[in-house]
């Protein structure tokens, strides 16, 4: 039995036809059948005779009528590959993670690097952190990976591939499978591109999609879930209960990520104060600065997040605001905290700086 993948192209996804033949290839290889959605809206009478919806990394939002045909795709038995990039939501200018949050996970602000464990650059990390492996990673040590990393929402999530400890941030998932093995969530889209040089011919990676596809199609057929034809669920309508629960989990989320950069700010005045004891100024003059961007652009990637979460409840629920003020109001103390925390750190390294 052929598969059916619809690819999306009607949300700016950066996975276009143009840009992933070696994958075609292999999805023809497995008799999984291509077909791009190029038009919008999204709606179930397009997909409901389809198998795969494929979303990689768009950069246009989605409709709150295309997140409910999205979740009744999977509800009916269907899988659902999220593919985000560097900079989550935020950075590619689209709501990926209010799909996401359906199935419990998110997709973060922020961009992996690994210094010391990387393919010629610190922001293509070489991934070699694999949990339960579902067939996934036979015959795969090592993956080629760009993009961001990955939140958790609920233990039924399980993580799939993790950084490791030396990796910025420490141990993150950056790939997830839903509780029902339907979605997977993966937070670089590089690693299904044909880029010749971290794309989807770098170390294992074609292996890593090819048993990622094959897994799919193995479990279909196992599962043989019945599509209705023509029958559409209950559509699922945002509540005021349940945007309340996937802000606080916003909320708390974001907040781990807070006490993270903490540590990151802690390790900021180490490294700068080395450099500024051995003399070496230059150097030390310039980490103070690129630090200090580098960690001000995750602050503001987060608040940001926040606030625009925030903002779409808000207009949706008059009573939202009234039902999360005190976490609210907790939220915004933490962050004036951090940027206090920066700001303080670095106004020292510079006075450390000048009196040398």
């Amino acid at each position: 039995m052929s598969l059916r993948l619809v690819m999306d192209q009607s949300h700016g996804e950066f996975l276009k036809n143009n840009n992933t033949q070696i994958l075609q290839a292999l999805l023809t290889e497995l008799d999984i059948i291509i077909f791009p959605l190029i038009d919008r809206p999204l709606t179930l009478e397009k997909i409901q005779n389809d198998h795969i919806l494929f979303i990689g990394c768009p950069s246009i939002s989605f409709q709150e009528s295309e997140i409910q045909t999205i979740v009744n795709f999977v509800e009916m038995g269907n899988f659902l590959i999220l593919i985000s990039g560097s900079g989550g939501d935020f950075a590619n200018n689209t709501n990926l993670s209010k799909i996401a949050r359906w199935f419990e996970f998110e997709f973060n602000p922020d961009y992996v690097e690994d210094e010391k464990h990387c393919l010629n650059f610190s922001r293509i990390p070489i991934i070699h952190n694999f949990k339960k492996s579902y067939g996934l990673f036979k015959s795969v040590k090592k993956i080629a990976y760009s993009g961001c990393s990955i939140t958790i929402l609920d233990p039924s999530t399980s993580p799939l591939l993790l950084t490791d400890s030396d990796s910025i941030p420490i141990k993150s998932p950056v790939m997830v499978l839903s509780e029902n093995h339907l979605v997977f969530g993966i937070g670089g889209y590089s690693l299904f591109s044909d880029d010749p040089l971290y794309g989807i011919k770098a170390l294992d990676n074609l292996r890593f999609v090819y048993n990622l596809f094959e897994l799919i199609r193995s479990r279909y057929q196992r599962k043989k879930p019945k599509i209705k034809e023509k029958i559409f669920p209950k559509p699922i309508t945002m509540t005021l209960k349940s945007a309340k629960k996937h802000f606080l989990r916003l909320i708390s989320s974001n907040i781990l990520k807070i006490n993270e950069l903490s540590e990151e700010i802690d390790k900021y005045w180490e490294n700068c104060s080395d450099l500024i004891n051995k003399h070496q100024l230059k150097e030390a003059e310039a980490k103070i600065s690129a630090e200090y961007q580098k960690i001000l652009k995750v602050i503001d990637l987060i608040a940001a997040e926040i606030g625009d979460n925030f903002n779409e409840y808000n207009y949706s629920f008059p009573e939202f605001k009234q039902a999360i003020q005190n976490d609210f109001t907790r939220w915004y103390e933490i962050e004036a905290e951090i940027r206090a925390k920066l700001d303080i750190i670095r106004n020292n390294l510079i006075s450390k700086l000048k009196s040398i």
